[in-house]
């Protein structure tokens, strides 16, 4: 059921960089990650850790996980997509949610924004990293970061106890 109190737990990351894909056809996002920081991002509780793009939740329940990815590139592409990737074994992970977006003509960007809700039953062995990935044959396509601003970016919140 929901706390007393309403949640308690809310967190959101983002990356700090940019991931230039170019022909590459996935990219597991394991750096350059930081906790929003600026414009009166405010946590609640404890709040997510991270280690080579690896998520751990501070406790269990149910978590609602929203992703959101911003592709730019150069020419028209096929398709640039987000995937969030759980396990609940600490070892093999599954494509839990994946979201598409489609580019066409330079210049030209997509945002993709896939969401899962995790029951987090033990926090050793359930976890979450997240992928991009773009078409075969796409050219210079950039999945944006920034430390000033939510370009690609993710937000944990409990939703309740499982």
């Amino acid at each position: 059921g929901l706390p007393a109190g309403g949640i308690t737990e809310a967190d959101q990351w983002r990356l700090t960089s940019n991931v230039t894909l170019g022909n590459d056809l996935v990219s597991w996002l394991t750096a350059n990650w930081e906790r929003v920081d600026t414009d009166g991002f405010g946590k609640l509780g404890t709040g997510m850790s991270e280690a080579s793009g690896v998520f751990s939740f501070p406790s269990t329940g149910v978590w609602k996980i929203e992703a959101s990815a911003y592709f730019i590139s150069t020419a028209a592409n096929n398709y640039q997509g987000l995937e969030i990737h759980t396990t609940t074994d600490n070892s093999t992970y599954d494509n839990a949610s994946h979201g598409f977006g489609s580019i066409h003509g330079s210049g030209a960007y997509s945002y993709v924004t896939p969401t899962f809700i995790f029951d987090v039953t033990n926090t050793s062995t359930h976890k979450v990293r997240f992928r991009v990935a773009v078409a075969s044959g796409a050219t210079a396509v950039t999945c944006y970061g920034d430390t000033g601003r939510n370009r690609t970016s993710f937000t944990f919140t409990k939703l309740g106890d499982t």
